[in-house]
C-alpha cells in the first residue's frame, strides 16, 4: 500500500493542529453560546478555505463544528491527545530533528511551531524521512505499545504462553533484544525504562500517561508507513 507523501502528511497535520487549537480554546464557564457557535462556523469555513476540510475525517469534521463545551468528553480527550500523533508527522517530515523519548508527553506549545501556514508552504519547508526511517520508528512504537499491553495481561493475571514460566520473562528477553536493536537505550533492572525506573514499577497515573501516548504514537507511524486503508487516517490499525 502506498505511504502518504509529503502533501498527505502536511495536510494532516494542519488538521491536527486546528483540532488540538479548538479543544484548547474551550473555555472555563460562563461563556457565550452564540460567540462560540460563531466560532464553529468560522473553523469550517477556515478549512474549506485551506483545502483541508476533505482531510478533516467524520469524527473530527464533528468535533470542529461545534463549541468545544457541547462536544462530548470522549471527543475532548482525543483531541487533546493529538497533539501525540503531531511529533512524528513533523519528525517524517524533517520540520523537527527528533523525536521526544515516550516519557515526554508533546507539550501543547508544540502547535505553536505551526502558525497558520498553507500545506503548500509545509511542503517547501519539508525535508521528507526515508521508508527505512519510518520503518525504524514505526518499530520502537509497536514495541512501546507492545509493553504497554503486556503490562495490561499481568495486570489481569492473564497465564504466560507456554514455553515461558511469566510474562516478566518475556518482557526481560523482549527488552534485551530491543537494546541490541538499538530500539532501547537502556534497561533498568531488565526491563524498558522510564522516569529513571523500571517499567514494570510505574504508578498507575504514569502507566496510563505512557500507554495513551505510545497509542497515539503508534496510530501515527502505522498511518506514516501505509498502514491505512487508503490512507484514511480514521481507519489506521493498531497492530503491534
Amino acid at each position: 500500500m502506498a505511504r502518504p507523501n509529503p502533501t498527505e502528511i502536511s495536510a494532516r497535520l494542519l488538521v491536527l493542529v486546528r483540532v488540538v487549537q479548538w479543544e484548547a480554546s474551550a473555555p472555563e464557564s460562563g461563556a457565550d453560546a452564540a460567540a462560540l457557535a460563531a466560532g464553529a462556523q468560522r473553523a469550517e469555513a477556515e478549512l474549506r478555505e485551506r483545502g483541508l476540510w476533505e482531510v478533516a475525517t467524520p469524527a473530527e469534521q464533528r468535533f470542529l463544528t461545534k463549541s468545544p463545551l457541547e462536544a462530548d468528553e470522549r471527543a475532548r480527550v482525543d483531541a487533546s491527545w493529538a497533539l501525540e500523533a503531531l511529533a512524528p508527522l513533523a519528525w517524517a517530515l524533517g520540520l523537527v530533528p527528533e523525536l521526544p523519548p515516550y516519557e515526554v508527553v508533546v507539550d501543547a506549545e508544540f502547535v505553536a511551531g505551526f502558525p497558520d501556514t498553507s500545506v503548500a508552504e509545509l511542503v517547501a519547508r519539508a525535508k521528507p524521512r526515508s521508508d527505512a526511517e519510518r520503518d525504524r520508528e514505526r518499530s520502537h512504537a509497536e514495541l512501546w505499545l507492545w509493553r504497554a499491553r503486556t503490562r495490561e495481561l499481568i495486570e489481569r493475571g492473564t497465564p504466560a504462553p507456554r514455553g515461558f514460566r511469566s510474562f516478566d520473562e518475556i518482557v526481560r528477553k523482549a527488552a534485551a533484544n530491543g537494546q541490541r536493536q538499538k530500539l532501547l537505550t537502556e534497561l533498568v533492572d531488565g526491563d524498558f525504562a522510564l522516569f529513571g525506573r523500571a517499567y514494570r514499577d510505574l504508578d498507575e497515573t504514569e502507566f496510563a500517561t505512557v500507554r495513551s501516548l505510545s497509542i497515539e504514537r503508534l496510530r501515527a507511524h502505522n498511518w506514516l508507513c501505509g498502514r491505512a486503508p487508503s490512507n484514511r487516517w480514521h481507519e489506521t490499525p493498531l497492530d503491534s
